[in-house]
């Protein structure tokens, strides 16, 4: 009895575990278009949200033709269909979990976009979510935008396949060799990591620039220090050769070749100063936009009352835009 009893937990357990692993099915409705939308535009919105979504591995997505096919056997017509009550009778049909229904329209030369998801077994709307954009050009990154939002940073990751780790592996190894792959993934992470990566990442300078004055002025301790081998490599070349001709013009009495090494020492000492400002700037500037982060410097005033004292104040800060 005890075993039977067992048995029939266990067999419970694992068929949980299943119904957990499977993806929920989720039908899409066409994207409805407002003023200044054509049809056309519309449908291309419909079909690459539609492959967005499926790319993400979180929703089982209903083919689009499979969709069709049904609904032209129960002789439904999605055209028009932006409300609850009719993705609820369209999901029924279909035998989905969710439907996902979105809206379109244009205000000078943006465009806007508003997209639901409804849970059918309960008839209520999950989470509705928007976007916009200048012009179609951005469409893609403004859908995948809107899928970030919906799947709230949700998927399903095989080994190896988070585009997180992906990008991360990518800024660690060789950021500046790898920006435009970086920008082929940054839109499927979301700006949380985004923000990780750049924290992580971001080459400083001023603590490390102390390392090219002391202890060995001038040698490139602060470029390999920020991961900069080859500024590191070039530095020790230009201060050891005017170490290298100082000594063997002190040794010799060599008056012309000390003056030589003393100023190509300096030189060595100078770059060494200059060059990991200018690699740190070039480094986070290219961290920033292939990621699609700005630095802004945000000046904010306001008054307040403190002490029995009305004042004005200013604070200055550094802040991320996505």
């Amino acid at each position: 009895m005890k075993r039977m009893v067992a048995s029939i937990l266990a067999s419970m357990f694992a068929m949980a575990l299943i119904a957990q692993e499977r993806p929920i099915t989720v039908g899409i409705i066409e994207f409805q278009g407002g003023s200044g939308i054509s049809a056309i535009d519309a449908r291309t919105v419909s079909e690459v949200f539609r492959s967005e979504l499926v790319t993400t591995g979180v929703y089982t997505v209903l083919e689009r033709g499979k969709m069709d096919e049904i609904l032209k056997e129960q002789q439904f017509q999605q055209t028009g269909c932006t409300s609850t009550e009719c993705a609820v009778k369209l999901g029924k049909l279909l035998n989905m979990q969710k439907m996902l229904y979105g809206t379109m329209s244009k205000l000078g030369s943006r465009y806007y976009f508003v997209v639901t998801i409804v849970d059918i077994e309960t008839s209520r709307v999950e989470k509705s979510v928007n976007d916009s954009m200048e012009g179609l050009d951005d469409l893609s990154k403004a859908v995948k935008r809107l899928i970030e939002q919906i799947i709230g940073g949700k998927r399903l990751i095989k080994a190896g396949e988070s585009p997180f780790l992906k990008v991360h592996t990518m800024v660690k190894t060789d950021l500046l060799k790898n920006v435009d792959a970086i920008k082929k993934e940054a839109p499927y992470i979301t700006d949380s990591e985004k923000l990780q990566l750049v924290n992580q990442f971001r080459k400083g300078f001023f603590g490390e620039l102390l390392l090219n004055v002391y202890p060995l002025p001038g040698f490139g301790v602060c470029s390999f220090v920020q991961g900069d081998v080859i500024g590191g490599l070039v530095l020790i070349g230009i201060s050891g050769t005017g170490v290298a001709c100082l000594s063997v013009g002190l040794g010799g009495g060599n008056q012309p070749l000390t003056s030589v090494g003393a100023a190509v020492w300096i030189a060595g000492i100078v770059v060494g100063a200059v060059w990991p400002i200018v690699y740190s700037a070039v480094y986070n500037d290219a961290l920033n936009k292939s990621l699609g982060v700005q630095l802004a410097f945000e000046i904010n005033g306001g008054s307040r009352y403190a002490c029995g004292v009305n004042e004005t104040f200013a604070a200055a800060a550094v802040a991320h835009r996505f």
